[in-house]
């Protein structure tokens, strides 16, 4: 996780075209699962069933096993 976080100096996140999915996460933010006061710009999430569902259903990938289990997401700043 240490090479995730912004090295001092470096400039914030100003910009981001996500997906929005159908549980209503955002680049895979999940819900109930977010931290609004995370001080990481960008994190290693673990991938739900719902959302691995979803990639298949939308042709990302053939089955559901060929979903990777991580993604890298950005966070929701204060």
């Amino acid at each position: 996780m240490r090479a995730l976080r912004r090295a001092p100096g470096l400039p914030s996140l100003d910009l981001c075209c996500l997906g929005i999915g159908e549980n209503g996460h955002l680049a895979f933010n999940d819900p109930g699962v977010a931290d609004f006061d995370d001080v990481s710009d960008v994190k290693v999430v673990e991938i739900d069933d719902a959302c691995r569902r979803q990639q298949v259903g939308e042709g990302h990938f053939a089955a559901e096993t060929d979903v990777p289990r991580l993604a890298m997401t950005v966070t929701v700043p204060p």
